[in-house]
């Protein structure tokens, strides 16, 4: 059975990286991992959210590093999915740390532009430092870079590396960032790159796949593939 990791928590039922959609993610124990996003704010928290943005998911404007996070409780997160969950306000990691509690892996996914969150990887890796649970968690991003400096301040944090397209050198970009796993759009994932990277102990993740036949055809490539989705419901 492939593994299945709830999307932004368990986003078809839930407004995207809130409590509630990490909750009920929980509360399904057919689902196997939780992923969230986390940005910074201007006071150096770490809070969880998708966009750089306020506006698509929540009732403001503005890029999340130009708040403090006193500033963005303000900020209403669950009234644009559903009348159910307004008042859902935008979660530190923390909160989402000890509501999971080592009950199901969670992937934490940087977001991390060229100028922003310069020292986030060195804030994170503080905040999970002490985690008992810390193997129950794994890091990815975009920016390589981030994922290389994570594996070099704590390297018993597990990392990976998004990726989006058909990378070249992949076996040499998981040497260099010291990584353990590769998440990749599920439109590119084949069965002969699977089959390389299980082999050398790297796990694979395709992401977001959320129609019945894109689910299978995953499941038909390999039952070793975590399937990332918004959909979870899908697969059971």
């Amino acid at each position: 059975m492939n593994p299945i990791v709830a999307h932004r928590g368990w986003s078809s039922k839930a407004p995207e990286n809130t409590l509630a959609s990490v909750k009920l993610a929980l509360e399904e124990e057919k689902i196997d991992v939780i992923e969230i996003d986390i940005h910074m704010t201007k006071d150096e928290v770490i809070v969880v959210a998708h966009d750089f943005i306020l506006g698509r998911t929540a009732n403001g404007s503005g890029y999340i590093s130009n708040y403090t996070y006193k500033e963005l409780l303000k900020y209403d997160f669950g009234s644009w999915f559903s009348e159910k969950f307004i008042g859902e306000r935008i979660p530190r990691l923390e909160e989402i740390l000890e509501i999971t509690d080592g009950k199901k892996e969670l992937i934490i996914e940087i977001k991390k532009g060229a100028n922003k969150y310069l020292n986030i990887a060195e804030k994170l890796c503080s905040l999970l430092r002490d985690y008992k649970y810390k193997d129950k968690i794994r890091v990815k991003s975009f920016n390589h870079e981030v994922i290389k400096e994570i594996s070099e301040i704590e390297s018993s944090i597990k990392t990976g590396l998004l990726i989006y397209g058909m990378p070249i050198l992949l076996k040499e970009q998981i040497n260099y960032t010291k990584t353990s796993f590769i998440s990749m759009n599920y439109e590119y994932i084949t069965k002969d790159l699977v089959e390389n990277l299980i082999k050398t102990d790297i796990d694979v993740m395709a992401w977001t796949v959320n129609t019945k036949e894109d689910i299978e055809n995953i499941k038909n490539i390999s039952k070793e593939i975590y399937i990332v989705t918004d959909y979870p419901q899908n697969i059971f």
